[in-house]
């Protein structure tokens, strides 16, 4: 998969409306507060693919796109999170715990758990081999 960059788009997508007016009615949705939470996100991303030293970073600002829907969970709740308010309690819950396995995510990830396709191509760790200190 490619290396994209996170986008409002991508994060706008998995608000509620109701959610969305609400950052749009505070200046969120396009202003300085939103492209701050989505640097952040990226950078939190492509550290926790780069700690994984199987894993070569793609182009600046951008993650692997095996990583969106973490990151765009992650960005979806810091921006949630700097509203006045927020859903009821079954609400939080669903998203505290959806927000946990996106954090879970990037762990398995930096662990080489989980695998990244490499920016030149091949998963990382799987193109290729070696037995006694020979590629194969």
């Amino acid at each position: 998969m490619p290396w994209i960059a996170l986008t409002s788009v991508h994060i706008k997508a998995r608000l509620a409306e109701e959610e969305l007016e609400e950052i749009e009615a505070t200046g969120g949705g396009d202003g300085d507060r939103l492209s701050g939470i989505i640097k952040q996100v990226t950078s939190l991303v492509r550290a926790s693919v780069a700690a994984c030293h199987k894993n070569q970073p793609g182009p600046d600002g951008t993650i692997p796109e095996e990583c969106l829907h973490a990151a765009a969970t992650i960005a979806k709740h810091d921006i949630r999170a700097s509203l006045p308010t927020t859903g009821g309690d079954d609400d939080n819950k669903l998203r505290i715990e959806e927000y946990r396995d996106a954090t879970g995510f990037l762990m398995s990830v930096a662990r080489c758990e989980i695998g990244i396709e490499n920016h030149g191509g091949g998963i990382a760790g799987r193109d290729s081999g070696c037995f006694g200190g020979d590629p194969k």
